[in-house]
């Protein structure tokens, strides 16, 4: 029987020694924006950041910047070096964060498209940056198709080719091949509540 205790200070101890004294500080969604990372203020400093894989949107020179992580999953390095003024001498901070990509898809069951602003639109929730191809496709009770879209970005909004809105229960086929060819298929009944 395995300890799980000496298992997991194992694994501390080596992704340690394989990111060094730096740890990491914070864990986001892949294509994260406006996440705010600082260190302590010192109006005596300059501080110039580095950041892997990322793009600081603002605080460049300040204790604190903005970052906009793009859409490459894994450890990224987060670098600050503190500068005193009037001084060539410099102080390196190292920290980790780690950019995950966001595997779930959720596919809601129900919505309802009453123009009152909530759940108006039906569609799933995910991450299109990891979308290579896509397929949604809404049929009727008699397997007649009423909407289809292959834009992961786009939502059906209820409605059939006429304009009017629907209402009850029709079958969703939902079809996704992933960015690093991992398919998904759903087969799921919806609901339409007006």
């Amino acid at each position: 029987m395995f300890n799980i205790k000496f298992l997991w200070v194992t694994a501390f101890q080596l992704l340690t020694t394989l990111l060094g004294s730096a740890q990491i500080i914070d864990t986001v969604a892949a294509g994260k924006q406006n996440a705010l990372y600082y260190v302590d203020n010192n109006p005596n400093l300059i501080f110039n950041w580095e950041v892997e894989d990322g793009t600081i949107i603002s605080g460049q020179g300040s204790s604190s910047i903005t970052i906009n992580w793009t859409n490459l999953a894994g450890i990224k390095q987060i670098k600050v070096y503190s500068n005193p003024l009037g001084s060539c001498y410099s102080d390196t901070s190292l920290a980790y964060v780690l950019v995950e990509e966001m595997e779930d898809i959720y596919l809601p069951n129900s919505f309802t498209p009453n123009g009152d602003g909530l759940n108006d639109f039906f569609g799933p929730v995910l991450n299109a940056a990891f979308i290579k191809s896509y397929s949604l496709t809404i049929l009727n009770r008699w397997g007649n198709i009423i909407y289809e879209s292959n834009n992961p970005n786009e939502k059906w909004d209820g409605k059939d080719a006429g304009g009017n809105t629907l209402n009850g229960v029709f079958l969703c086929l939902l079809n996704i091949t992933k960015t690093n060819n991992k398919e998904i298929y759903s087969k799921k009944l919806i609901n339409i509540i007006n």
